[in-house]
Formats: C-alpha cells, structure tokens, sequence
C-alpha cells in the first residue's frame, strides 16, 4: 500500500461522499493489511496497477493496455444523461466515460468492500472521487431496502433521473435486486410504485413547486441560519408523554375529550388538524408542517395561536411572520438548504434534515422521538376513509371549495377514491398509501418499543388498528399517564429554546455567496456577449462558432460553485440543456437562450440576498 495514494483518496472519499466514508471506516478494520483479501495487485506491462483475483487468477481488467482498450470500447458507447454502473472497479473505466460525457452523471454502486478496500489503497480514484457529476453508493447491498433514503440523500431530497443506462461491470449475484429496481421490475420497499414511477413524480413534483421553493428558501436564507438547530430539541422533554394528532376523520368526534389535556400532556398536531384544534379553543404546542402546497397553506393562514411551528424551510415569509420568533426551520436535502448548513455548523451527522415518508404524521413522530417522549398517544390516526371522509370536516370543506351541483361532495370523495386505488380492510375503505404509513408507524415503534420501551396507545375511534400500539377510548387518556395531576407549561418551556437561538456569523456567508456570485456572473457576462453577437448576425457563418462557444461556456457555468448550490433550481434546465445538440440551428439557439435567460433570475434572487440588511 502507498501510504501517499491512500491518504490523498480516503481525504477526497470524506470530504465528498461522507456516507460512503463512514460506511468504509466501519468495515475497514476487517481488512487491515488486507489480511483475508481475495484480491491483490499486479502491474500491467506499461505499468498500470490492475487488481487480481488471488483465488480465480483473473484480473478485473486486460493485463495489456487496458486503458487504450477501454478507451476503445467506451468512445463508441451512445450518450445518456446519467450512466449507473453496477461495479466500481477500479475506477479506470469511469476516468476514460467522464472525459468523454463530460456533462452526463455518474451513479455507482460498488457491493464488494474487499475489492475496493484494495484499491483505494494502492491506485489513486482521487480524480474520479472528486468529480461532482460522480454519486457513490458503498456496500449498497445491505442497505437495498433504504435505497431511495439514500438515493435523495444523495441527490438532495429528491432522485430524478432524464436518460438513463444501467452497466453492470460486476455480474454480482447480489446486484440483481437493484438492477431490477432500476428497471422497474420490483416495488420499493414501503412505497406503493417503482423506482421509474417515483422518478416521474418527483419530476412533476419539482416542475410545480421548483420555483416556489428555491426563491423561499432564498428569502428564508438568514431566518434558517439565526433560528435554532433542530438539535435544540434533543431529550428536551425525556420521559414526557406527547399526543400527535393527525387529520383523520375520526378527530371530529374525538377532539372535544381531550380538551381537558392541556398543559398536562405534550400536544403535537399536523397542519391539516389546526384549524379542528382551534375551533374547539385546543391550542397545541407544537405544529408540524412539511407541505408547502396551495391547499397546505391554507391550514395555517388566517390563525393566531401561540404555539411553535416546526416547518419546511420553503415556507413562504407570510406564513413564519406569524411564528416570529417561535419557528424552527427543516429541509430534505434541498441544495440551497444543504449549502446553508455550512454556515450554521450543523454536524454532517446532524443536519437539520428529517426522513419522511411523504405524511407530515411520520415526521409529528419523528419529532416527538427527538424530544425524548416516553409515552405516545395517537389521535386522527385512521388510515382509512373514514364515513367517507378523507379528513375531518374542517380539512375537507378546504377541498370542496369548488364543488358545484354537478360536482359534489359524493362524486368528489369516490374520485379520490379511483384516483388511490382503494381497497377494503376490516370493513373500512383504505389505499395502498394509506397502508404503506401504517406498516412505517407499525415497524418504528416496534423499534422503539424493543430499543428504549416506549409504550404506545391509539386513541382514535375508527379506523384501521394499529399492532403496535395498544387500542384505547380517546376519553381514558388521562388515565394512562403517570401523573394525572400534573400541570406543565410545555410551550414555555420550548419558547426558552429561542432565547438561547445561535445567532451564526451571517457576514461569513454574505462574503462567500458575494465570491460565488462574481464567479458565476463573470461567466454569465461571456455568454451574453456571444449570444449579443448571434442576435446581431444570427443569418452568418459566425453564428456557429459563437453558439459552440456558449455551449462551453454553459459547461463551466453549469459546474461553478454557485450551480452547484442552485443544483434543485438548474436541474430541469440542465435536462433541457442535455437534448440539443452541437449543431447551431435556431430552435437549439433558442432553448439555450432561454436557459441563460433562467440564469439571470436565480443570479439576480442571490443579489437580492446579499442586498439585505444584516
């Protein structure tokens, strides 16, 4: 082992794919010295390391020029947006493809940890590891039942692939499974579609909400970095017992029991559920809300309630205007969102990033688990179209604003129930979404239950049961818990959280972004002369040449570092980028045009935001 060669690829391998990294640290030790390897290195006749088989005496690459031999079967391989490879190899192949699609990405999965131990400690990938188009996966066999978690992780919340092709260079028995989920061959674990049928919608997701997102959580930028880390909330309330309540139907009947709670159980709700909570003057402590959609919103407008909001950082400014002061902001992995934790010295291991399974009931769960709660209580939790409901009242009057006599109440809850699929279980209409949650819920506090003994109650009167947790009547909750007589003002006490909020060195991050923007602009002001110079002389030879020039332009723009931040933004142009072609013809020139027009808006918004008053 080159000691040189393993420090300067485990350095790339931390600071680049930090996930892969800890998963390489954790195994390594089983491999020290490459003791019980199978497979060493020998050296081809110009000298290029290439790694063997000890027991199969067989080489992973041709001994004789193998780099001009794969280099003369890769220059021939058709382009595609991205390349999934199934084996890393020893990266060569990956070296030789990046050069030749320099736009496209790279996504590789490497299942054998004795092999690439082998090599990141005797052949330097540190070119390979370092190119941003590259996304690595390590030892993902193990971990094929959280391949999409990771996949948005990866990516950045949400997993989109334009024109793919899958390679497989390893022939692994163990890759089968995610060749197959790939092709869309298998359903993902806890989802009810696969792997294309999720791309797709994450496709549609960002085509709505992109811009929405991108100019909040611009706007949100210095309220993300002054408000507290979700990590404030950790053990805050240990040995506590919470309430979540969510927006099934079965609230309506079950809201007016638990009036009597206050103050003497911690009381979570969703968005969905406010409006219910407020009618019936139940004000809870904490509200969580994840989506920021049109119909979302309308929960939480036009309300005065004194309580936190545990929030997307994509909210928009009027909704957290009413939370002033009182807000903790969250993200998925939203690139913007990932570049402002660097300033708010959030731990790569503790981001403000919360898992979901698309219900803001998971993460209400969720939330409650961080703040150390022993005992959980569940209400509106029904899983089902309860009296052919899909919320309680309030939440559904919301959706059926626009009824009309030939569309009503009756014709809009059985086209929800076509549009889900619905299916009958113990008597109740359900979905296959609706099950997917349950089976989250069911396998989580089974977790928590066997880890810590965390006891669980559902107090939801109809509905499907949870197995996990004990069924009990909503009016017997106070019964359950340890002290009936106490009084506790939660809310207060999560206020203190605010007093002591980290105000971060917000300055540091107006130097930068002004840095990045400069960069990104000095490019952007080149291609603006190139496409000054084409609408000018659009009808001459020179046309050609200065449309090839923005064309590398676009490439070095599209690789700065402010891209990279604005990654969620720039995606659905990128993709638009991919489709035209070398040759200059007007209807390639004004797709092109319209990216870089695109630009200046996403530039401008990072303007606006250095402009702000510190």
């Amino acid at each position: 082992m080159t000691n040189n060669i393993y420090q300067k690829n485990i350095e790339v391998l931390k600071s680049k794919h930090y996930s892969e990294y800890l998963i390489y640290e954790k195994i390594a030790e089983q491999y020290s010295n490459n003791a019980g390897n199978k497979y060493a290195i020998i050296y081809s006749d110009d000298n290029i390391p290439i790694p063997v088989n000890i027991q199969t005496k067989k080489t992973i690459y041709q001994p004789n020029n193998c780099i001009k031999q794969l280099y003369n079967v890769l220059v021939n391989i058709s382009d595609y947006s991205e390349y999934i490879f199934l084996g890393f190899g020893a990266g060569y192949h990956l070296q030789i493809l990046s050069k030749l699609k320099q736009t496209a990405k790279f996504i590789v999965f490497e299942n054998n940890f004795e092999l690439f131990d082998i090599i990141i400690k005797n052949i330097d990938i540190s070119d390979v590891l370092n190119n941003q188009n590259f996304y690595f996966f390590l030892d993902v066999n193990n971990n094929i039942s959280n391949i999409l978690q990771r996949l948005e992780l990866k990516f950045g919340g949400i997993f989109l692939l334009d024109n793919p092709i899958l390679l497989n260079l390893d022939y692994d028995i163990a890759y089968t499974t995610l060749a197959k989920l790939f092709r869309g061959e298998i359903i993902l674990p806890q989802k009810t579609n696969n792997l294309p049928t999720q791309i797709n919608k994450n496709l549609a997701t960002l085509r709505l909400f992109n811009e929405s997102w991108r100019k909040n959580i611009i706007n949100n930028a210095l309220d993300y970095l002054s408000a507290p880390k979700l990590s404030v909330i950790n053990n805050l309330f240990t040995n506590t017992p919470v309430l979540i309540i969510a927006a099934g139907p079965s609230l309506d009947e079950d809201i007016k029991h638990i009036k009597n709670l206050k103050n003497k159980i911690l009381i979570i709700c969703v968005d969905t559920a406010l409006k219910t909570l407020i009618a019936n003057n139940i004000a809870p402590d904490i509200i969580v809300s994840i989506d920021i959609s049109k119909n979302n919103l309308k929960y939480l407008e036009n309300v005065e309630i004194d309580a936190v909001l545990i929030c997307d950082i994509a909210m928009p400014k009027n909704i957290l205007e009413k939370f002033k002061n009182k807000t903790i902001l969250i993200h998925y992995g939203h690139s913007i969102a990932v570049y402002l934790d660097n300033f708010k010295n959030c731990e790569k291991t503790k981001i403000d990033r919360i898992a979901s399974i698309g219900t803001v009931s998971a993460v209400a769960f969720d939330i409650a688990n961080r703040l150390g709660c022993s005992i959980f209580f569940f209400l509106g939790f029904d899983f089902a179209y309860t009296k052919n409901q899909i919320h309680c009242k309030i939440a559904d009057v919301e959706n059926y604003q626009a009824l009309n006599k030939f569309f009503t109440i009756e014709t809009f809850f059985y086209q929800i129930l076509v549009d889900e699929n619905v299916m009958i279980e113990n008597n109740h209409f359900t979905s296959g979404k609706f099950l997917n949650w349950r089976e989250w819920f069911n396998t989580n506090m089974d977790l928590l239950k066997k880890q810590y003994n965390i006891k669980f109650y559902n107090a939801t009167k109809y509905g499907l049961t949870l197995k996990s947790a004990q069924k009990i009547n909503v009016e017997n909750i106070i019964d359950y818990l340890p002290n009936k007589k106490i009084y506790r003002d939660y809310l207060m006490e999560l206020k203190t959280i605010f007093k002591s909020a980290n105000k971060m060195n917000i300055e540091k991050l107006m130097q930068d972004l002004k840095e990045k923007l400069t960069e990104a602009n000095n490019i952007l002001t080149k291609i603006d002369k190139y496409i000054g110079r084409i609408e000018l002389r659009g009808d001459t030879k020179n046309a050609e040449r200065f449309y090839f020039e923005i064309l590398v332009l676009y490439n070095n723009l599209l690789n700065c570092e402010l891209s990279k931040i604005l990654r969620w933004a720039l995606y659905l142009d990128e993709m638009s980028f991919r489709k035209i072609t070398n040759s200059y013809n007007p209807e390639n020139y004004q797709i092109l045009k319209k990216i870089i027009e695109n630009y200046h808006i996403y530039f401008s918004e990072i303007s606006g935001l250095l402009a702000v008053k510190k």
